[in-house]
Protein backbone atom coordinates (compact mmCIF):
# COMPACT_ATOMS: atom_id res chain seq x y z
CA UNK A 1 0.00 0.00 0.00
CA UNK A 2 1.49 3.11 -0.82
CA UNK A 3 2.12 6.03 2.03
CA UNK A 4 1.83 9.41 -0.28
CA UNK A 5 -0.01 9.14 -3.64
CA UNK A 6 -0.31 12.04 -6.15
CA UNK A 7 -2.34 12.38 -9.32
CA UNK A 8 -3.05 13.94 -12.37
CA UNK A 9 -4.67 13.54 -15.64
CA UNK A 10 -4.60 14.13 -19.20
CA UNK A 11 -7.27 16.47 -21.53
CA UNK A 12 -9.40 14.94 -24.04
CA UNK A 13 -8.86 12.24 -26.37
CA UNK A 14 -6.95 9.60 -24.04
CA UNK A 15 -9.77 10.03 -21.11
CA UNK A 16 -7.06 8.94 -18.29
CA UNK A 17 -5.84 9.98 -15.07
CA UNK A 18 -2.57 8.65 -13.86
CA UNK A 19 -1.74 7.69 -10.00
CA UNK A 20 1.31 7.56 -8.86
CA UNK A 21 3.00 7.10 -5.42
CA UNK A 22 5.91 7.57 -3.42
CA UNK A 23 6.74 3.91 -3.37
CA UNK A 24 7.10 3.08 -7.12
CA UNK A 25 2.78 2.58 -7.98
CA UNK A 26 2.11 4.08 -11.11
CA UNK A 27 -1.67 3.38 -11.85
CA UNK A 28 -3.35 4.49 -14.99
CA UNK A 29 -7.21 5.18 -14.41
CA UNK A 30 -8.94 5.10 -18.10
CA UNK A 31 -12.94 6.67 -18.45
CA UNK A 32 -13.97 4.51 -21.09
CA UNK A 33 -14.55 6.05 -24.81
CA UNK A 34 -12.95 5.59 -27.94
CA UNK A 35 -11.32 8.61 -28.70
CA UNK A 36 -12.32 11.17 -30.41
CA UNK A 37 -15.50 10.38 -28.52
CA UNK A 38 -15.95 11.84 -24.96
CA UNK A 39 -16.64 9.12 -22.08
CA UNK A 40 -19.10 7.59 -21.27
CA UNK A 41 -21.99 9.04 -19.15
CA UNK A 42 -21.58 7.57 -16.62
CA UNK A 43 -18.38 6.45 -17.19
CA UNK A 44 -16.82 3.26 -17.53
CA UNK A 45 -13.59 3.25 -15.20
CA UNK A 46 -10.31 0.94 -15.61
CA UNK A 47 -7.61 0.89 -13.65
CA UNK A 48 -4.87 -0.56 -15.44
CA UNK A 49 -1.25 -1.39 -13.07
CA UNK A 50 1.36 -0.22 -14.90
CA UNK A 51 4.95 -0.86 -14.68
CA UNK A 52 6.45 0.48 -11.69
CA UNK A 53 8.43 3.54 -11.76
CA UNK A 54 12.27 3.34 -12.02
CA UNK A 55 15.34 5.49 -13.11
CA UNK A 56 17.55 3.53 -16.11
CA UNK A 57 20.31 1.55 -14.81
CA UNK A 58 23.65 2.53 -17.36
CA UNK A 59 23.70 -0.63 -18.22
CA UNK A 60 21.92 -3.21 -19.91
CA UNK A 61 19.94 -1.68 -22.27
CA UNK A 62 16.27 -1.58 -21.88
CA UNK A 63 16.48 -3.19 -18.41
CA UNK A 64 14.53 -2.24 -15.47
CA UNK A 65 15.81 0.26 -12.99
CA UNK A 66 15.88 0.27 -9.03
CA UNK A 67 12.07 1.89 -8.02
CA UNK A 68 12.03 5.15 -8.34
CA UNK A 69 11.10 5.62 -3.97
CA UNK A 70 9.95 9.34 -3.35
CA UNK A 71 7.83 10.61 -6.44
CA UNK A 72 5.55 12.66 -4.69
CA UNK A 73 3.80 14.68 -7.35
CA UNK A 74 3.18 14.27 -11.36
CA UNK A 75 2.04 16.82 -13.80
CA UNK A 76 1.13 17.01 -17.73
CA UNK A 77 2.44 19.69 -19.84
CA UNK A 78 0.97 20.79 -22.99
CA UNK A 79 -3.16 19.56 -21.60
CA UNK A 80 -4.94 20.95 -24.84
CA UNK A 81 -7.23 19.75 -27.52
CA UNK A 82 -5.28 19.74 -30.48
CA UNK A 83 -4.31 16.50 -31.88
CA UNK A 84 -0.83 17.35 -33.00
CA UNK A 85 0.39 18.68 -29.20
CA UNK A 86 1.67 16.01 -27.16
CA UNK A 87 1.80 15.61 -23.78
CA UNK A 88 4.82 15.06 -21.59
CA UNK A 89 4.48 13.74 -18.08
CA UNK A 90 6.78 15.20 -14.94
CA UNK A 91 7.23 13.90 -11.54
CA UNK A 92 8.76 15.43 -8.65
CA UNK A 93 11.33 13.01 -7.07
CA UNK A 94 11.23 14.12 -3.14
CA UNK A 95 13.87 11.68 -2.29
CA UNK A 96 16.22 12.70 -5.07
CA UNK A 97 14.93 16.95 -4.79
CA UNK A 98 14.93 16.57 -8.39
CA UNK A 99 12.33 16.53 -11.51
CA UNK A 100 12.12 14.01 -13.79
CA UNK A 101 10.80 13.11 -17.27
CA UNK A 102 8.34 10.12 -17.14
CA UNK A 103 8.07 8.63 -20.48
CA UNK A 104 6.95 6.27 -21.87
CA UNK A 105 4.65 6.73 -19.20
CA UNK A 106 3.00 3.46 -19.28
CA UNK A 107 6.51 2.07 -18.48
CA UNK A 108 6.94 4.21 -15.39
CA UNK A 109 10.76 5.36 -17.15
CA UNK A 110 11.94 8.17 -15.28
CA UNK A 111 15.16 10.61 -16.38
CA UNK A 112 16.01 13.37 -14.55
CA UNK A 113 15.70 17.06 -16.22
CA UNK A 114 17.80 18.78 -12.99
CA UNK A 115 17.25 19.50 -9.13
CA UNK A 116 15.03 21.92 -7.62
CA UNK A 117 17.70 23.45 -5.78
CA UNK A 118 16.00 23.03 -2.19
CA UNK A 119 15.54 20.24 0.32
CA UNK A 120 12.49 19.17 0.49
CA UNK A 121 10.26 16.54 2.39
CA UNK A 122 7.83 13.83 0.70
CA UNK A 123 4.63 16.58 2.01
CA UNK A 124 5.28 17.32 -2.09
CA UNK A 125 1.94 19.11 -4.38
CA UNK A 126 3.20 19.57 -7.79
CA UNK A 127 0.76 20.69 -11.10
CA UNK A 128 1.03 22.56 -14.36
CA UNK A 129 -0.98 25.22 -15.58
CA UNK A 130 -0.91 25.06 -19.67
CA UNK A 131 -2.00 28.38 -21.37
CA UNK A 132 -4.03 27.87 -24.59
CA UNK A 133 -4.48 29.76 -27.30
CA UNK A 134 -6.67 29.03 -29.97
CA UNK A 135 -6.77 25.65 -28.27
CA UNK A 136 -3.18 24.88 -28.91
CA UNK A 137 -0.35 25.34 -25.49
CA UNK A 138 1.32 28.15 -25.43
CA UNK A 139 3.25 28.66 -22.23
CA UNK A 140 3.53 25.90 -19.67
CA UNK A 141 3.95 27.32 -15.79
CA UNK A 142 4.75 24.39 -13.19
CA UNK A 143 3.99 24.98 -9.39
CA UNK A 144 4.83 23.10 -6.26
CA UNK A 145 3.52 23.26 -2.73
CA UNK A 146 7.33 21.79 -1.27
CA UNK A 147 7.77 21.53 2.80
CA UNK A 148 12.04 22.61 3.32
CA UNK A 149 13.20 23.76 6.44
CA UNK A 150 14.38 27.14 6.34
CA UNK A 151 10.91 28.05 4.19
CA UNK A 152 8.52 26.03 5.60
CA UNK A 153 5.45 24.75 4.29
CA UNK A 154 5.69 27.43 0.53
CA UNK A 155 4.91 28.17 -2.90
CA UNK A 156 7.47 27.28 -5.57
CA UNK A 157 7.63 28.07 -9.29
CA UNK A 158 9.52 25.30 -11.05
CA UNK A 159 11.19 25.23 -14.06
CA UNK A 160 10.93 22.19 -16.01
CA UNK A 161 14.02 21.84 -18.10
CA UNK A 162 16.13 22.55 -15.37
CA UNK A 163 14.34 21.54 -12.33
CA UNK A 164 15.04 24.73 -10.28
CA UNK A 165 12.20 25.71 -7.66
CA UNK A 166 11.72 29.33 -7.24
CA UNK A 167 9.95 30.79 -4.36
CA UNK A 168 6.79 32.34 -4.43
CA UNK A 169 5.67 32.25 -1.01
CA UNK A 170 4.64 30.91 2.28
CA UNK A 171 1.56 29.25 3.32
CA UNK A 172 -0.36 29.94 6.56
CA UNK A 173 1.87 27.81 9.17
CA UNK A 174 -1.95 27.00 10.41
CA UNK A 175 -2.38 24.70 6.77
CA UNK A 176 -0.25 22.08 5.55
CA UNK A 177 -0.74 21.83 2.25
CA UNK A 178 0.08 18.64 0.59
CA UNK A 179 -1.73 18.72 -3.26
CA UNK A 180 -2.83 21.66 -5.66
CA UNK A 181 -4.40 21.98 -8.51
CA UNK A 182 -4.46 24.36 -10.81
CA UNK A 183 -8.00 25.42 -12.41
CA UNK A 184 -8.30 25.49 -16.80
CA UNK A 185 -9.01 28.82 -18.20
CA UNK A 186 -7.68 31.66 -15.63
CA UNK A 187 -6.08 33.92 -18.54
Amino acid sequence: MAHLSASTSTPLPTHCARIISDNGQNLRIGFGGTPPAPPANPPVLTTNVDDFLDYPPATPTNAVGPTALGIAGSAYTNVDLDPSTSVTLHALDSNMDQVAIQSPANDGTLAATGKLTVDTNAQVGFDNYSTIRNNVTVNNQALASLTTTDKGNALYSVNLPTGKATFRGNFSNQYQVIGIAIPLNQL
